[in-house]
């Protein structure tokens, strides 16, 4: 027995995975969470949180005979979210020139992600962002000077939009 056509639709705040089964398929983990043939059809499908990044949904029929699951074959599926990252900044020129930086994003953001150039130097921005909660922070330079904001390269599916 086996499950086919694994898919994943994009349901706002929530991941709707769908599949085929054979009919004598009642039971299924999903990322080792029991779940019903009935929640299924109730449902249209198995919703979760959209989380940020490559996240592994793995499903996984089974069958119980007296008192005992029998797994068969898992099929597995990758959803990548991307994030974007909305950024503002604005220049306070006095003694010096502060860049009052803001940003926003509708995933929680690790402070290692979002990095920024200044005199050749990089500085990560050093403070997380909460979803939909906007973070602003003032950076000094020199009057001459400038900031280049860029996203750490270990994290490919994070957009920065100035």
């Amino acid at each position: 027995m086996k499950i086919t056509n694994l898919r994943y639709h994009d349901e706002g705040e929530k991941i709707k995975l769908t599949w085929s089964w054979e009919p004598e398929m009642k039971f299924f983990y999903v990322n080792e969470n029991l779940f019903t043939l009935d929640e299924y059809k109730k449902r249209g499908g198995y919703f979760t949180k959209k989380v940020a990044g490559d996240t592994i949904y793995s499903v996984v029929p089974f069958c119980r005979e007296d008192g005992k699951d029998i797994l068969f074959e898992k099929i597995s599926l990758t959803v990548r979210v991307n994030v974007r990252i909305n950024l503002a900044i604005r220049e306070l020129i006095g003694r010096y020139k502060n860049h009052e930086v803001t940003i926003n994003s509708e995933y929680d953001i690790p402070p290692e992600i979002i990095c920024y150039r200044k005199n050749e130097t990089t500085y990560y921005f050093g403070e997380p962002v909460t979803a939909h909660t906007p973070v602003t922070r003032i950076i000094r330079t020199e009057k001459n000077e400038s900031i280049n904001f860029f996203i750490n390269e270990e994290f490919s599916n994070y957009y920065l939009f100035a």
